[in-house]
């Protein structure tokens, strides 16, 4: 094997070493949206809590349809999975809430 491929190696052993290790992300609360009559302006009350560290499931296998199988569960190429510890979140997740992620939102769709 030659120093390139050495190199790839160790690199593709690194991204996979690294896939566990928590990022920080931004948790958004959906609120109610408020509007002013007297403005026309809609005002989202969303709170958010930042430093929620998560781990982005980045090894799991798609299917050859674009989609993986999870028991109950379908998830497809467009779609992520993260974990979060419970006692690392303040609120209690719902649907419709945000993940923010290396600056992409991300909607739950699913807990």
């Amino acid at each position: 094997m030659g120093l390139r491929e050495t190199i790839k190696n160790a690199a593709k052993m690194a991204i996979a070493a690294t896939g566990n290790i928590p990022i920080l992300s931004t948790y958004r609360v959906k609120g109610a949206v408020t509007y002013n009559p007297a403005t026309g302006q809609t005002t989202a009350n969303d709170t958010e809590y930042d430093n929620v560290p998560v781990v982005h499931d980045d090894n799991s296998p798609y299917t050859s349809i674009g989609m993986m199988n999870i028991p109950n569960m379908v998830v497809n190429e467009n779609e992520r999975i993260f974990y979060i510890a419970q006692l690392d979140l303040t609120p209690t997740p719902k649907l419709g809430d945000q993940l923010i992620v290396s600056g992409i939102t991300w909607d739950i769709v699913d807990l």
